[in-house]
């Protein structure tokens, strides 16, 4: 209803004149005629409602309410039918300190408005949501004003992240030139592609055949010796050359829907998590190749979602093997994405949220799974940095206690960077003194192999000098 808020409009009016204007036969007139006004729309006599209110927005003593009586006008010739008038009075309500966008935007006197333009309408209510929030900032001394920082799940301990830094992962970098296979231009997928089709070309693939141990340097050197093995050890092998340059990956099981009767409905593959992507992806070692939709990388989990959705026709295989015809492969492959299970070394973990039942025997072989509905937990988001802000002390409000945390895998160390200066090494607590005006602080991870993280971002805003 409009008639409480008029009311509520003439008692501001009222009050201001009662302490600061009673002998002011000018305020006093400006008073009677919104009291007049108020009458007249708790009658719905919105063109004496206008008339009245109009009149009074006349005189300059009432300038300090100019805004809410153009505000009420606006009510009344929206309520008429008049809507460039509204909006005209409207924009003046605006554009002299108004500044309730809540009380503007539900306002049911404005329907008529909404009906005829609601962008218009809508352009105003943006207008003056800004000016109240800056309002609200100049009387706060400290306040964030830019805020782009990870504040997700950040307990990465249960999986098994296995040491990169060991003898085995050092021989696996030097003696196949790792570095140079993944090359130093391009994008980060443009790397992991190249170190992808390295993997991909160096066997040809025997399903039957499974490596007498399941690690990167034995599979190697077994296949310089002429053996030939299945899917999983692609997978294998290329866990232990991403692992060793640094990169968060793990083996994926995919299995079609009737996997568990026949053999040859599994497939070994593996995800690593991706810092352009911001999120795991899919790569398909023995057909040197991934999925895509709408030209992005996919994780199993999107693949599999797809596919039980019934929109496998979205998916897009894409692969680097010379001569294989990739758009007529997709249907032999895309059914293996029925159902998904995630493996940190040994450990399997299955994300059950579509109604799809996990399966205890595979191929004839039991199965040991962790299922969860926690998709956050099987598909962490990795190489963040969390920066918290904390004062302690009331006496001193412009220094700032920084706590900065991580969901890096293989940590090494945190860099920071404040007011666009150079990036220096940080601990995870530091004293950050702030100065008037926009301070920001930029903070990522970096692990042992020298991969950074996401970067985070904070400003804060300080008017602790003009409020001194």
């Amino acid at each position: 209803m409009r008639a409480p808020a008029v009311s509520l409009l003439c008692l501001a009016i009222l009050f201001c004149g009662i302490i600061s204007a009673q002998d002011d036969s000018s305020f006093q007139k400006a008073q009677d005629l919104c009291n007049e006004g108020n009458e007249a729309f708790n009658d719905k006599d919105y063109e004496k409602a206008v008339e009245s209110f109009l009149e009074a927005v006349s005189y300059p003593e009432i300038k300090d309410w100019k805004s809410n009586i153009f505000y009420a006008i606006s009510c009344g010739y929206s309520l008429l039918g008049e809507a460039e008038k509204a909006f005209e009075y409207l924009d003046s309500a605006a554009a002299t300190g108004y500044t309730d966008y809540r009380q503007m935007n539900a306002d049911s006197d404005f329907d008529f408005l909404r009906e005829n333009n609601k962008s218009r309408f809508d352009n105003i209510i943006s207008r003056v949501k800004s000016v109240k929030s800056e309002e609200i900032r100049r009387k706060t001394p400290i306040y964030i004003s830019e805020y782009d920082n990870y504040n997700g799940p950040l307990e990465i301990s249960e999986y098994d992240w296995r040491d990169i830094d060991n003898p085995q992962m050092d021989t696996l970098r030097t003696e196949y030139k790792l570095h140079e296979v993944i090359g130093n231009d391009g994008t980060e997928f443009d790397r992991m592609k190249r170190l992808l089709n390295w993997v991909a070309t160096r066997w040809k693939h025997d399903g039957s055949k499974m490596a007498p141990e399941r690690n990167a340097l034995s599979i190697l050197r077994e296949v310089e010796k002429g053996k030939r093995f299945c899917c999983a050890n692609y997978a294998d092998v290329l866990i232990g050359c991403m692992r060793s340059l640094g990169y968060p990956i793990r083996f994926v099981g995919l299995r079609t829907e009737d996997a568990a009767y026949y053999m040859g409905g599994g497939h070994g593959c593996v995800e690593v998590w991706s810092n352009q992507y911001q999120k795991w992806i899919l790569l398909d070692v023995q057909n040197n190749a991934w999925w895509e939709h709408d030209g992005t990388p996919l994780s199993a989990y999107e693949c599999h979602r797809l596919f039980i959705d019934g929109r496998e026709d979205e998916l897009d295989f894409v692969g680097q093997h010379e001569g294989q015809d990739y758009v007529a492969a997709k249907p032999l492959w895309s059914v293996y994405f029925y159902r998904v299970t995630n493996y940190w070394m040994g450990e399997s973990i299955q994300l059950v949220s579509d109604g799809i039942a996990p399966e205890l025997i595979y191929q004839l072989y039991p199965q040991n799974l962790d299922v969860t509905d926690q998709f956050d937990r099987v598909y962490p988001r990795l190489n963040q940095t969390t920066i918290t802000l904390r004062n302690d002390n009331a006496d001193s409000l412009g220094n700032m206690t920084v706590i900065l945390s991580h969901t890096m895998p293989y940590f090494d160390r945190f860099v920071v960077q404040i007011d666009g200066d150079e990036w220096g090494e940080s601990a995870d607590t530091i004293s950050w003194v702030l100065h008037d005006d926009a301070n920001t602080i930029e903070a990522k991870a970096v692990n042992t192999a020298g991969i950074e993280g996401r970067t985070s971002r904070i400003t804060v805003q300080s008017n602790l000098g003009e409020s001194n």
